[in-house]
């Protein structure tokens, strides 16, 4: 497994963490060969649609995941294996689903299908009927009484607090939904400059918690290490993400 140590140690030297996407056999290895520090089970890798779908709500999201680790990991893992778990889902209890993955190998924790893609009314909403954020946080605290270690998601200042409370020592901040394509350069800036500013604060907090900053594809590493500069710093690194050759939508066989 690796551990919080080792990923210091990568992102100390390197400046950044890959990510490679894993959802069918032969994932691993794949972006194992792309340079991927770590390999994370995603559900929409496994259905082959891009990230945002995942929050449309076909499948059920967590067993996939759990399907996934069962059979994927039968033999010993190429790379370290992180699992992207559903936070807010009511019907799971998170103690035993929570063992069988680090049973099966998995060692850490990512908070994905995640609120903090939501904004506007409908995430209010969400928040106000207790499907919110803090139910991902609880699953960050789970994890590490299991001795999993996290690797969560937050969008915003008060999210990344809220997970830094949480114990974990990693944090990745997103740009959000509207940043995952190519927005404009300028928004983008903005936007970068102020989860630098989110980044500042976090690690002035919790000085023992590492944040990244997500770029999404290795296309446009340079672009954000220009934007995370511009915006001031903060950051401890970058997380980038590979993902396997493959058409998007392929069919499940």
């Amino acid at each position: 497994m690796l551990k919080e140590s080792d990923l210091d140690r990568i992102i100390d030297e390197r400046g950044r963490l890959v990510l490679g996407e894993i959802g069918r056999p032969g994932d691993e290895e794949a972006v194992a060969a792309l340079g991927a520090d770590m390999g994370i089970l995603y559900h929409t890798s496994y259905y082959s649609v891009p990230w945002a779908a995942g929050l449309l709500p076909f499948s059920n999201p967590n067993e996939t995941i759990r399907q996934m680790a069962m059979t994927l990991l039968l033999r010993e893992p190429v790379l370290p294996i992180a699992a992207a778990v559903c936070g807010t889902e009511p019907f799971r209890l998170f103690d035993d689903y929570l063992r069988d993955l680090r049973e099966a190998g998995v060692g850490w924790i990512q908070n994905f299908p995640t609120v903090g893609l939501i904004d506007g009314h409908f995430r209010s909403s969400l928040e106000e009927i207790r499907y919110s954020y803090r139910k991902e946080c609880s699953l960050m605290q789970k994890s590490l009484a299991e001795g999993l270690a996290c690797l969560p998601l937050a969008f915003n200042l008060p999210e990344g607090l809220q997970m830094a409370e949480t114990g974990a020592k990693k944090l990745i901040l997103h740009p959000g939904a509207r940043f995952m394509d190519a927005p404009p350069e300028a928004e983008l800036f903005l936007r970068i400059a102020e989860l630098a500013r989110a980044a500042r604060e976090i690690r002035k907090a919790y000085p023992g918690c590492r944040v990244l900053l997500d770029v999404s594809d290795m296309d446009r590493l340079s672009l954000m290490e220009e934007a995370a500069e511009a915006g001031g710093g903060g950051f401890s690194g970058l997380c980038c993400h590979v993902t396997p050759s493959r058409t998007r939508g392929e069919a499940v066989r």
